[in-house]
């Protein structure tokens, strides 16, 4: 739904990919979902937890706006005891290339050492700003 100029809630998450789950302690967490913004650089995308699997939130987020990736902001939901959609999740990023990504939250700090170490993350939190 598209709820202002350029800016879009993508509703439920379509689990796509392999590599990503898209549950929480067996829940389907069918209800996830985010936020994508276009721009004139690519798609923002601003993830709640992605339960749902930030890859297949950003592959849906691409096809609803039409764009590549710029940005990816918020929970990545990657964790070390799910290797799979953590090289999944790598790979998925190393080949969209988006400019920026800062996973916030639902990320434990094994994680966030890789993502800093492939993709030389900064790690934002509450209160910091971003900008673009």
């Amino acid at each position: 739904m598209e709820f202002s100029k350029d800016i879009y809630y993508l509703g439920q998450i379509p689990r796509k990919n392999s590599f990503e789950q898209g549950g929480f302690k067996d829940d389907k967490m069918l209800d996830d979902s985010a936020i994508a913004i276009k721009t004139k650089e690519g798609v923002v995308i601003i993830a709640g937890c992605s339960h749902s699997g930030i890859c297949n939130i950003c592959e849906y987020a691409k096809k609803v706006t039409g764009q590549k990736l710029y940005a990816v902001i918020g929970g990545f939901h990657l964790f070390e005891n799910d290797q799979k959609a953590v090289k999944g999740t790598i790979e998925y990023f190393k080949a969209e290339k988006p400019k920026h990504l800062y996973p916030m939250h639902c990320v434990d700090f094994p994680i966030l050492s890789i993502l800093h170490s492939v993709f030389n993350i900064v790690k934002k939190s509450t209160g910091d700003s971003i900008k673009l």
